[in-house]
């Protein structure tokens, strides 16, 4: 069954996702955004993917008008799916020219104003990214501590046997010595 608030939930994701789409399109020349747009078609398919399997299975009328702007948004998403591929692949084919998709009659400070957008875009991007390796780094070192704590522990377990054993050994000796001992003197005693 479909839970209509977790469907909402999704549409205004997926709503999200596409701001972000126009969003990217005006910077569409930065190899920062052609990440980031790829990302985003990514996640869309993924999560639309399975929503779109549940509404398929589901029969109920209670949530056609939820299904009706479900499939707007997918349609609306393809859409400007298709459109973005277009204009990449006409980039990609003018050799990555920066200047392809810049208007010819923009003023010299729009031009300052979209390139620092796009670099401030990128340091976004690339700060993002560090702050996900750290984050992984800092788990790894977690993790890390923690076999190196187990190990410690399995060490001072297996010092704890090893000397047990040690001690065991010894008493066997003495209680063997004692043995022989009592071996000696019980004939002795039958006298």
């Amino acid at each position: 069954m479909i839970d209509p608030a977790a469907v909402k939930k999704k549409i205004e994701e997926f709503k999200t996702y596409l701001a972000e789409l126009k969003s990217l399109k005006k910077s569409i020349n930065s190899t920062t955004s052609r990440r980031k747009i790829q990302t985003i078609f990514d996640k869309f398919e993924a999560e639309s993917e399975q929503t779109t399997f549940e509404f398929e299975k589901y029969k109920g009328k209670e949530l056609k008008d939820l299904k009706i702007k479900y499939t707007d948004l997918i349609e609306e998403f393809e859409e400007m799916k298709d459109d973005l591929y277009h204009q990449i692949t006409k980039l990609e084919a003018n050799g990555g020219n920066e200047e392809y998709h810049t208007p010819e009659k923009q003023e010299p400070q729009s031009d300052a104003l979209i390139r620092y957008e796009q670099e401030t875009e990128e340091v976004d991007y690339l700060a993002n990214e560090t702050r996900e390796i750290a984050n992984a780094m800092r788990d790894i070192d977690n993790v890390t501590n923690k076999l190196n704590d187990e190990i410690q522990n399995q060490r001072f377990i297996v010092r704890s046997v090893d000397d047990k054993i040690q001690a065991t050994t010894e008493t066997m000796e003495k209680g063997n010595q004692s043995l022989e001992k009592a071996q000696e003197y019980q004939p002795k005693c039958r006298i």
